[in-house]
């Protein structure tokens, strides 16, 4: 009778942990090269685990299996359990390898982390740490830098969303360009993104204020449950400019421009972000057709 009651509260917790960790939308669409790793990774698994094996022994790694938190240390099993989320890239061309680690750890199933080590003097240190998915990649084809694509999703009640392409300038990585969309699977009101983009769609210029929406339609009540009543990400003057994505029509048969921002937005009118925040990070919305 506890087996099977066990079995019974195993079954109802389960789910609840896997809501937790969908609430995010995946912008696959936004994403013209999506992440593949054998096609930028270095395949020699003998280096890799060399330097994972310093990592773990300099204290540097704090995953499971490491005995650098808790626990004992098991090496083989650490490899076993974590290799396929570690890839060898050489991210800035130089012919040195950075360490990149993206994935869950054991007692955290909940939260990607991004770790990425590089080496410094003679040995590799962490030069970059955050939660979310290496989800793209692009190659500049006059340097060959690999410039890595993150997506740091929502969690808990969040709705923000930031697209950040990753680049190793003098031994830092740099996040030089920033792209942001709002939108979560529950309590927000959608749809957030369109089932394709162009991205050599038409630049519009705006002869009015406009509002950039999180969905394709004017939404004044409890629009994102518990935080705010309108769909507005935020406000851009007259004569701001957007590049148009797609174009499609509502359930009520107006037609909306999903866009992205190429202007400042008004630093005064604040809704759900930081105006002051958002003077280099370019934004996706909604703008109704015809009110621009």
């Amino acid at each position: 009778m506890k087996v099977i009651l066990f079995v019974l509260i195993a079954l109802l917790v389960t789910p609840l942990f896997s809501q937790k960790r969908k609430i995010h939308l995946v912008p696959n669409q936004l994403i013209e090269n999506k992440i593949d790793w054998p096609k930028i990774e270095m395949k020699d698994s003998v280096v890799r685990n060399k330097i994972l094996v310093e990592l773990i022994e300099s204290k540097k790694v704090f995953l499971c299996h490491s005995g650098n938190i808790s626990g004992k240390r098991n090496i083989k099993e650490f490899i076993k359990t974590h290799e396929s989320n570690f890839h060898l890239v050489d991210l800035n061309a130089d012919k040195i390898p950075e360490l990149v680690f993206n994935g869950f750890d054991c007692n955290d199933l909940d939260n990607e982390f991004l770790y990425i080590y590089a080496k410094v003097d003679e040995q590799y240190e962490i030069i970059y740490t955050k939660k979310g998915n290496i989800i793209g990649y692009n190659v500049n084809p006059n340097t060959n830098e690999t410039l890595l694509i993150h997506f740091a999703y929502p969690c808990c009640r969040n709705g923000t969303n930031n697209l950040n392409s990753l680049r190793l300038v003098n031994g830092k990585i740099v996040e030089f360009r920033k792209e942001f969309f709002a939108g979560r699977i529950d309590l927000m009101k959608g749809p957030f993104l369109p089932e394709s983009i162009d991205r050599k769609g038409e630049i519009i210029s705006t002869k009015k204020t406009v509002e950039l929406r999180w969905s394709p339609e004017v939404v004044d009540t409890m629009a994102w449950e518990g935080t705010v009543q309108k769909n507005i990400i935020l406000a851009y003057p007259a004569g701001a400019k957007f590049r148009v994505l797609s174009k499609q029509k509502n359930a009520n048969g107006e037609t909306w421009l999903f866009v992205l921002s190429r202007s400042q937005p008004i630093l005064n009118k604040g809704y759900i972000v930081e105006p002051s925040n958002f003077t280099n990070t370019k934004v996706y919305g909604w703008i109704q057709e015809g009110e621009y």
